[in-house]
């Protein structure tokens, strides 16, 4: 049982902000072979968003050549994995897409994902 959300905790504190997600729902293939990740309809989350300082990309492993977020949110995000591309969110008008997932979910009922940019479609 969750008895202490520190994320909604802070967020009564210091505003949040709203980005819409793209749930990842699987991939199909098109008419020449290739597969192509599906998002289901996009939908509002609510957490901190940050910028990763560029102080941190070497530390963390990441590619000068991208732009990096983190979202700190009490909702249902999943990262990318083996099986499959994780989910996206779209927020001030940028694509990011999920990396990785903290494990801070079952313990106090917030995570902490690594976002990628990507480019629009």
């Amino acid at each position: 049982m969750i008895l202490n959300n520190l994320l909604n905790q802070a967020l009564t504190i210091i505003p949040g902000q709203e980005g819409q997600l793209h749930k990842w729902v699987g991939k199909i293939t098109n008419d020449v072979g290739t597969e192509i990740d599906q998002y289901a309809s996009p939908t509002p989350i609510y957490g901190s968003f940050q910028a990763v300082p560029r102080t941190l990309f070497e530390k963390m492993g990441l590619d000068y050549k991208k732009v990096y977020y983190m979202l700190f949110t009490s909702q249902d995000v999943q990262g990318l994995s083996r099986t499959n591309s994780g989910d996206r969110i779209t927020y001030t008008g940028k694509t990011l897409k999920l990396e990785t997932e903290g494990g801070w979910k079952p313990v106090d009922g917030w995570t902490g994902v690594l976002m990628v940019e990507v480019p629009n479609d």
